[in-house]
């Protein structure tokens, strides 16, 4: 059956990401442990480009439905780990790169693939630029929110 919500698609994702209370692990501490990111602080910690970067993050947002771009991602984290092992094996040279990052989030890998020389735009939804840009200020990142 088809549904004439055009919403319909994106509501069911939300639905499946969020438990009923809005928990996205649906209180499973478990999930959180062995990933990179810890969702439920408040600062997370990357070394990146002999860099360290600090993020400040608002994990008490994930509890609103369709809200994601208030934490750093472990997706984040694994690309700016593969970009750095890429430039230093002289695969891949981010240095000199300009990239639009559609989505930025907490700002994370717009943040490391600056560490890596790239020229950076960060955009995210006006409710989520405060957090981008104080995030981008803090790291000294060339990157443009």
């Amino acid at each position: 059956m088809v549904s004439e919500d055009p919403d319909a698609g994106g509501n069911e994702i939300v639905a499946l990401f969020h438990g009923e209370d809005g928990d996205p692990t649906d209180g499973v501490a478990s999930q959180h442990a062995g990933l990179f990111v810890n969702h439920k602080v408040q600062q997370w910690e990357l070394d990146v480009g002999g860099e360290s970067l600090l993020f400040q993050q608002t994990p008490g947002d994930l509890r609103h439905a369709g809200v994601t771009g208030c934490v750093v991602w472990n997706g984040a984290v694994v690309l700016a780990a593969a970009l750095e092992k890429f430039q230093e094996e002289g695969l891949l040279d981010v240095g000199g790169l300009k990239v639009l990052e559609l989505g930025s989030g907490a700002g994370a890998l717009s943040c490391a693939m600056s560490a890596l020389g790239a020229e950076v735009t960060a955009t995210e939804q006006s409710e989520r630029l405060r957090l981008l840009t104080r995030n981008v200020e803090s790291n000294g990142s060339g990157s443009d929110p």
